[in-house]
C-alpha cells in the first residue's frame, strides 16, 4: 500500500497528448519509483508474466469486454436468485451495447476455458 500511495502522490512518469492519443515518458522521479516497487516487482514477476502472456495481445475493446464480464460476474456473485447466461449477456449489451451477443459468449467462453473463471449465471 505504502508503494502505491508514494506513486500516487509524486507521479513516475509524465505524458502529453498527441494528436489522439499519448506519449508517456519516465519522469524526474523514476529512479526512486523503481526502488519503491523492486520488491513487490520481484514478488510478482510471474504473475505480472503470467498476466502480460494471457492478456497482453488483446486490444482495449477486447479487454473491456472480459473486464465488464468479470465486473458483472462478482457483482451477481451472492445474488439470492442466480442470473441466467441470456440475462447476462442482456445486462452487458445494456451497459456496453458495442458488444454484440457473439462477442459476449466469446468473452463468456474465453474466460471458463481458457482462463478458468468460475461464472455464476445458469
Amino acid at each position: 500500500m505504502a508503494l502505491i500511495s508514494s506513486l500516487i502522490r509524486q507521479p513516475c512518469s509524465s505524458h502529453r497528448r498527441i494528436g489522439h492519443g499519448y506519449v508517456i515518458k519516465p519522469g524526474e522521479r523514476i529512479e526512486a519509483c523503481l526502488e519503491d516497487a523492486d520488491g513487490f516487482l520481484k514478488t510478482n514477476t510471474l504473475h505480472i508474466k503470467n498476466l502480460v502472456s494471457a492478456f497482453g495481445g488483446k486490444s482495449a475493446k477486447e479487454l473491456e469486454l472480459l473486464t465488464t464480464i468479470i465486473y458483472l460476474n462478482k457483482e451477481t456473485k451472492h445474488d439470492a436468485e442466480k442470473m441466467t447466461y441470456d440475462q447476462a449477456i442482456g445486462k452487458i449489451r445494456e451497459l456496453k451495447p458495442k458488444f454484440t451477443e457473439n462477442e459476449i459468449r466469446s468473452g463468456m467462453t474465453e474466460l471458463k476455458t481458457k482462463h478458468r473463471l468460475q461464472l455464476v449465471f445458469t
